[in-house]
């Protein structure tokens, strides 16, 4: 299976007022690791929530200096393309995260569309791994004991035995989030 593994930093929570500041990638092949890679973007016409990107640790004039979002989705689309062929219909990334189906996926879907793009299924596939139902699934199913005390990706990661640092960013959580896939998988 080809799987997408991303995580995303935006200006806000919502998916269609915020842009993406902070887009990274892990293609990852029936768990062999292919490629990792993350895009900055200036969130342009979209509402930035200052108190995300002061989270985030950037300044107004840093986010003035990233690439414009047209110029990130053709690098995220030239990147994505060295590994599917959206023209295919069987070729396509199963998109992996955390929390990625309330947030990610939405976030990304509005980026396909904003950059005049509606064929955002032309690379991915239906549906996502998303690590944060499969955490509960293993909690309810008593796999994960005890219950995790909080739905954030660290705790689980720490529950793993996965160290997690304390200055993060999208590039380091996708990292983070793959590996507890993986970890994952060893469960029983």
């Amino acid at each position: 299976m080809k799987t997408v593994w991303t995580s995303l930093r935006t200006a806000g929570r919502s998916s269609f007022k915020n842009g993406i500041i902070q887009a990274s990638f892990i293609i990852d092949f029936d768990g062999t690791l292919k490629a990792k890679e993350t895009f900055f973007m200036y969130p342009a016409h979209k509402e930035i929530d200052e108190a995300a990107v002061h989270a985030m640790g950037f300044t107004p004039e840093q986010l003035k200096s990233f690439p414009l979002p047209m110029n990130a989705f053709k690098s995220i689309m030239d990147f994505l393309e060295r590994f599917i062929d959206p023209m295919d219909r069987e070729d396509k990334f199963v998109i992996g995260g955390y929390n990625c189906l309330r947030s990610d996926i939405g976030f990304l879907r509005t980026f396909w569309y904003d950059n005049n793009n509606r064929f955002f299924h032309s690379y991915f596939q239906n549906g996502a791994i998303d690590l944060i139902a499969v955490s509960k699934w293993l909690q309810l199913t008593k796999v994960i004991k005890p219950e995790l005390l909080d739905d954030k990706l660290e705790t689980l990661a720490k529950y793993l035995g996965i160290p997690v640092p304390d200055k993060r960013d999208a590039n380091i959580d996708v990292t983070l989030i793959r590996d507890c896939n993986i970890e994952m998988e060893t469960l029983r």
